[in-house]
């Protein structure tokens, strides 16, 4: 999973294969390509695209919500232990550190 961060406004911005989905204050912009492996981003300077490895963030959610099931008084810290997101990054907008994002 790509999500685009906008440094201007501080929006999260999840991309979707379906349309062209943007920031709040529209600066950021990116979009999954057919292959749904390569996004068409904006080029700024306000974008950071965060990858989210899905086979990593699946299983967390299932710890969290089990944690919240068996055990509803768990602190913050309880849950960024069971968290163990793994495979999750920020990298640059565009350039070799982001081969498969293209321009828009």
């Amino acid at each position: 999973m790509k999500v685009l961060y906008c440094i201007k406004c501080k929006s999260l911005v999840r991309l979707t294969r379906k349309r062209m989905r943007s920031c709040e204050c529209g600066e950021v912009q990116g979009q999954y390509c057919k292959d749904g492996r390569h996004a068409r981003i904006s080029q700024n300077s306000s974008t950071i695209s965060i990858v989210i490895d899905t086979p990593s963030f699946k299983p967390a959610i299932k710890r969290m919500q089990q944690r919240q099931k068996d055990k509803p008084d768990s602190t913050p810290d309880d849950y960024r232990r069971i968290s163990r997101l793994k495979g999750a990054y920020v990298r640059p907008n565009i350039g070799p550190g982001n081969p498969r994002s293209r321009p828009l």
